[in-house]
């Protein structure tokens, strides 16, 4: 069976991406709806907006999307409408972010021992 999605991937991982890729620790829905319709301005806002709180588990509305907040819990829910990625998730962006220099120097070092 080939799956084929609607909006390239599933709308969930669209909106984690977008919120990895802000410069802000704390974001509210509207941030990733902008941040989200810069590559995809197909999603309808509604459904980022319900994304985001499905992705905290710790928000009072994210039961209705059991199977979302289950398998990508990664917000936490501050109140007043703001989220932030789990410190869990922050803590693997940052280890990405370093094996990617890592990677580079390796390469860069790499390269002026002609290898």
């Amino acid at each position: 069976m080939n799956l084929v999605l609607k909006y390239g991937k599933p709308v969930w991982q669209h909106v984690f991406e977008a919120a990895e890729s802000l410069k802000i620790r704390t974001f509210s829905p509207m941030d990733i709806i902008r941040k989200v319709h810069e590559t995809n301005s197909e999603i309808p806002s509604v459904t980022i907006r319900s994304c985001v709180i499905a992705m905290a588990p710790n928000h009072p509305f994210s039961p209705h999307w059991p199977s979302t907040r289950r398998l990508h819990g990664f917000f936490e829910y501050l109140g007043e409408g703001r989220f932030r990625l789990k410190e869990k998730v922050e803590a693997m962006k940052k280890l990405r972010e370093l094996r990617i220099r890592l990677a580079s120097k390796v390469d860069e070092i790499n390269e002026k021992l002609g290898r």
